[in-house]
């Protein structure tokens, strides 16, 4: 990206670490980890040049390994747009061929990746790339450990971390000086001013064409009359692209939510408070409900049989209740005048049955017609009673 005096370059990675740092601090690599190596970069130019495009600028310091093991291109040749050239895929595979030695010598040099760097510089171009990448693929699946990202990741790991940033390429041709010469109105002698920059051996040029190639224009006042030319204002130099420091940090934005979403939300969360609400508020009806006593029904447990001697009768009394908590008292009246005391039961919140029993014993030989009364004294008076016969022979 083009910013006035500056050139950016952004990527979502950290640019490092390189190839070169990390043949600094590994000078032996594994040779299924250098082919690798080779066959990213490969794939990566040879994408560029069937879409008519060229890095231009392949070396170790512009190949980086990620944290998920591939190996990456980056800075993409702008020392070519600085002199005003075009890269093409010469550029490339004479990069490439360079640094596929390189790997090979750190490899222990490996056969298969100096036999890749000389086909691709004996046919040339992207044909030779082409042709020498299918082939070091070919040959290099039968390497145990080819194909290992782990491999390489391990490696980025253990690769040093650029601590200072790295100076921008200088373009391949700058020129050896620079004069401006304006002419006198008054035919005097004319008034120079001139910039000497110690580099190459290109021809000179105009301060215009120079600005343009270098991505800035400085601004140079000179007053013509009396006195000297004003100095031109000092250059600044240009910061250091934040993405060749270690320090850079990625974050990541989140886009706003729709405004039709947050209506949706909003509906949602407003439905499901009502719903919690109109639980919660039911429970807490229910539990205020008082008890009430809707029915009463008296059996026996078991029926008796036809020759029942000295036995022991079960009767139970069943009451039915709204489903509120509290309690009611009752007793129960047998045939035989007896009456029992005033019992209270408790009732939780939820139960609408309950049952209550008495235990009537009978003993001796003969034939008595029983019945047990069961009376709801509070908070509702209802009773209920059952008949039954004791026969012993």
């Amino acid at each position: 990206m083009h910013d006035g005096q500056y050139l950016w370059l952004i990527s979502n990675v950290p640019a490092n670490p390189t190839i070169t740092s990390l043949l600094a601090a590994q000078p032996n690599l594994p040779a299924a980890a250098a082919q690798l190596i080779a066959v990213d970069i490969g794939q990566a130019l040879s994408a560029l040049h069937a879409a008519d495009l060229a890095h231009g600028d392949v070396n170790g310091g512009t190949v980086i390994l990620s944290p998920e093991g591939r190996a990456l291109l980056v800075e993409c040749g702008y020392a070519h747009a600085l002199a005003g050239t075009t890269p093409g895929p010469g550029h490339d595979v004479t990069g490439w061929t360079t640094l596929v030695r390189s790997l090979a010598a750190a490899s222990g040099n490996d056969a298969l990746l100096s036999k890749a760097a000389d086909d691709a510089e004996r046919i040339g171009g992207s044909a030779g790339l082409n042709t020498a990448l299918e082939k070091l693929t070919a040959s290099a699946t039968q390497v145990p450990g080819y194909g290992e990202r782990s491999a390489l990741a391990l490696l980025a790991s253990l690769a040093p971390v650029h601590t200072t940033p790295v100076a921008a390429p200088v373009a391949p041709s700058t020129p050896e000086s620079v004069t401006v010469k304006l002419p006198s109105p008054d035919g005097a002698p004319s008034l120079s001013s001139a910039a000497t920059a110690p580099l190459g051996d290109a021809p000179t040029i105009s301060p215009e064409e120079l600005a343009t190639r270098l991505g800035k224009r400085n601004e140079e006042v000179l007053r013509l009359g009396r006195g000297v030319a004003q100095a031109p204002p000092p250059q600044q130099v240009p910061a250091a692209p934040t993405w060749q420091t270690p320090t850079a940090t990625y974050q990541e934005t989140r886009r706003p939510a729709k405004p039709w979403r947050r209506r949706i939300i909003s509906i949602l969360s407003g439905a499901t408070t009502v719903v919690i609400l109109a639980v919660v508020g039911w429970f807490v009806v229910q539990r205020l409900t008082p008890l009430e006593v809707t029915g009463v029904a008296v059996g026996i447990a078991q029926p008796l049989p036809a020759n029942a001697c000295d036995t022991q009768v079960d009767v139970v009394g069943t009451i039915t209740s709204n489903g509120g908590g509290g309690a009611f008292t009752y007793r129960w009246v047998r045939s035989d005048g007896a009456t029992t005391s005033i019992f209270t039961e408790s009732v939780s919140f939820g139960r609408d049955v309950t049952q209550v029993h008495l235990l009537w014993k009978f003993s001796g030989k003969g034939t008595i017609k029983a019945k047990a009364t069961l009376q709801i004294l509070t908070p509702r008076a209802l009773e209920s009673s059952t008949d039954f016969t004791y026969t012993c022979k």
